[in-house]
This record gives structure tokens, sequence and C-alpha cells, in this order.
């Protein structure tokens, strides 16, 4: 059985929550006899299109990577971890195939930075 987990962290060294929160996902997988491939952030490719400016320009430009892309596929895995919801894209994975969204801080990345954004 092979999980697929996509760090919100930008590279392994990381400290802090979230690096804390990713290393409990690992290791509750590789309890239950999952293997573990991480993909982060520093190793992500991302792109932007024009309804990317436009949705920054509505919401801030400090909120702008909530609307970058990701050019990310997997195709052999039994399931699919995102550990940050801006990765999300309906072709990231095949269809059918379990995707677990963790959406840690969701609130504050949609809301309390787009308000601070204005003063």
């Amino acid at each position: 059985m092979h999980v697929e987990f996509v760090s919100s962290l930008t590279h392994p060294g990381q400290f802090g929550g979230a690096s804390l929160r990713c290393a409990v996902f690992d290791y509750i997988y590789e309890k239950l006899g999952f293997t573990v491939n991480t993909t982060y952030q520093d190793q992500i490719k991302n792109f932007k299109k024009l309804s990317t400016y436009t949705n920054s320009l509505k919401y801030g430009r400090a909120v702008a990577d909530l609307f970058l892309g990701a050019d990310l596929k997997f195709e052999n895995y039994d399931i699919l971890h995102l550990d940050r919801l801006r990765f999300f894209s309906y072709d990231i994975a095949p269809a059918g195939r379990p995707i677990i969204y963790n959406a840690h801080n969701l609130e504050f990345e949609n809301y309390f930075q787009r308000h601070e954004k204005e003063k």
C-alpha cells in the first residue's frame, strides 16, 4: 500500500508546527503499513493563469499564492493526501481514487490574510 503525501512544507528540513503535523501523518501511515512518498513545495512547479492575476486583484496580493496551480499528477498510489488545499486540481489524480484533504488553517489563509491586506 502506497501513500503520496503532498506536504505544506517547503523542504524536508523545515521546523515548526507544520513539520510536526506532517511527521505525525508520516508516522501514522507507516504504522498502518503504508509506504509514504512525500512531495515538498520546492519540488512543485507552480503555474499561473489570467484568473490568478484577476483573483489577486480581487482579494489582495497577500493571498495571490492561494490561486496558484500546481503542476502535479499522481497515478500509482492507494491514498493521495494533500496537506495544503491549494495544490488541488481536478486532474491531479485519476477519477475515483481516494484523496484526503487536510484543511488546517484554511480559515486563516482564506479570511484573515485578506482582512490584513485591507489594513
